[in-house]
């Protein structure tokens, strides 16, 4: 009767032990769950981690900064108007131009150094001509005449994409026996880019005095001062294939040579061109 009696009380005990478990479990509220009493608690799920877009790699995405660049092109100029003391207006002929440049970094900021060389060629009939100083005409028999104008500029980058603010030294010469001048001057050149496919540039550039000195035939004759002032253009546009070193390039170029002491006359120079360039990496 006493096992009897301990087996009752063992049982009675495992049932009250059994619901005081179920009432001590946690009512869920809607959105959270629980781990049973006496289990590890439950780990909140951490979400999986997105996959994130990075931007495409090349040449097409790389930043100015990042990609600085060195570049020569070729142009032939296309029958170029001329309006001088020689040539009134005719088309020129076997005309061209050289140009190249490099940025480089000084410090945080970006410099570029170029050189560009314009050739022009134009036709000179038999003919009067305008004399140095406008001292009257002079004969000339016909002969094909020849301008050469060599500039060097070295700038610093103001704004993206590659335009800077640069100083330039040019030269200008001649196979008609007047003077060469020089001098300086202040403007501004847009590059092209190699980043995309296709890009515009520029330049335009002011020379306020170019001087030289014009040494008259004859063993009494003295030099005689010859300046003027000169404005030099151009714009274009480059079709370069992301990837490729080589890119095509056509647009419009000139100057406006202004007379001023003992020049004899005003000159402009107007011409489309088209050519060929190579940008290094």
């Amino acid at each position: 009767m006493i096992r009897t009696s301990i087996v009752s009380l063992a049982t009675t005990l495992a049932l009250v032990a059994t619901v005081t478990v179920a009432q001590a479990q946690p009512v869920p509220t809607p959105g959270e769950t629980y781990a049973p009493v006496g289990a590890s608690p439950a780990q909140p799920k951490v979400p999986a981690p997105t996959e994130t877009t990075k931007p495409p790699t090349g040449d097409g995405y790389q930043t100015f900064k990042q990609r600085r660049e060195t570049f020569v092109m070729g142009d032939y100029l296309i029958h170029p108007r001329i309006h001088d003391e020689f040539t009134p207006g005719t088309g020129g002929k076997g005309s061209y131009r050289i140009r190249g440049g490099s940025e480089f970094n000084i410090g945080n900021f970006q410099g570029l150094v170029e050189g560009e060389s314009r050739t022009f060629i134009s036709r000179h009939e038999n003919g009067s001509v305008t004399s140095i100083g406008k001292a009257g005409q002079t004969f000339v028999p016909a002969f094909d005449v020849q301008e050469n104008q060599l500039v060097g500029r070295v700038g610093l980058k103001l704004l993206e994409p590659r335009i800077y603010l640069g100083v330039a030294y040019l030269t200008k010469s001649n196979n008609a026996g007047y003077p060469n001048a020089s001098g300086l001057g202040l403007g501004l050149t847009k590059l092209p880019d190699k980043e995309g496919p296709v890009s515009v540039y520029f330049s335009t550039y002011y020379y306020p005095n170019l001087t030289g000195a014009y040494h008259a035939p004859g063993p009494n004759s003295g030099s005689l001062g010859v300046s003027y002032r000169l404005f030099t253009y151009e714009v274009g546009a480059a079709i370069h294939p992301v990837g490729s070193p080589i890119f095509l390039d056509a647009g419009l170029l000139g100057d406006r040579t202004t007379g001023r002491q003992s020049s004899p006359s005003n000159q402009t120079r107007i011409a489309p061109y088209v050519g060929i360039g190579f940008f290094t990496r």
